[in-house]
């Protein structure tokens, strides 16, 4: 019974190695051999509904596995082409691609320039501030912002364990006049 209608199977042939049958209310002829399977649509509606498996021969008998077929959901194919709101970005052209790279060497040049910019004024400072001290060492009269610096180099000096003298005499040996030394040595504080 399938469907709500009677269906017959019956052997037309059995071998040890094939079976036929033949099957009614639709009429069919089913051939398999040993453990092979196939498909039937009883209700002629274009769907197989049972499937039959022949597993061969026990004594005189044969031996059949008859199953309904489940009907599967078929997937919803997939669409060749992604839809157009979603579509992929098409690649840069080259012409894109060298100006993204023109910015980022226009940015390097930039770091470069400034770079250098920085190192070149730090020379300068350093050339100017020696200039500066040469000056000052000759007249013997030296700026508040010199002598904090020279102050700041003689405590430090202090600091790492040499003696007042010793300190003045590196000063005096520099070229640092005898009041600029006597001023630097008397604020290291103890």
């Amino acid at each position: 019974m399938f469907d709500g209608v009677n269906h017959t199977i019956r052997v037309s042939k059995l071998s040890y190695q094939s079976i036929e049958l033949a099957i009614n209310s639709t009429p069919s002829t089913l051939s398999l051999n040993v453990n092979e399977e196939g498909e039937v649509d009883l209700n002629d509606d274009g769907t197989n509904d049972i499937a039959v498996k022949y597993e061969g021969v026990e004594g005189t008998r044969g031996v059949l596995t008859i199953r309904e077929v489940m009907l599967a959901v078929k997937p919803i194919p997939k669409p060749e082409a992604p839809p157009a709101e979603i579509e992929a970005p098409a690649p840069a052209p080259a012409a894109e691609k060298a100006k993204g790279y023109a910015w980022a060497y226009f940015i390097i040049a930039v770091i470069v320039l400034a770079l250098a910019g920085g190192i070149g004024f730090v020379f300068y400072e350093i050339e100017r501030s020696h200039k500066m001290l040469e000056q000052e060492k000759k007249q013997g009269f030296v700026e508040e912002e010199s002598l904090d610096e020279l102050q700041g180099y003689a405590q430090r000096t202090y600091d790492q364990g040499y003696t007042k003298e010793q300190i003045k005499q590196a000063l005096l040996k520099e070229g640092w006049s005898q009041n600029t030394v006597n001023r630097v040595i008397s604020h290291i504080k103890e």
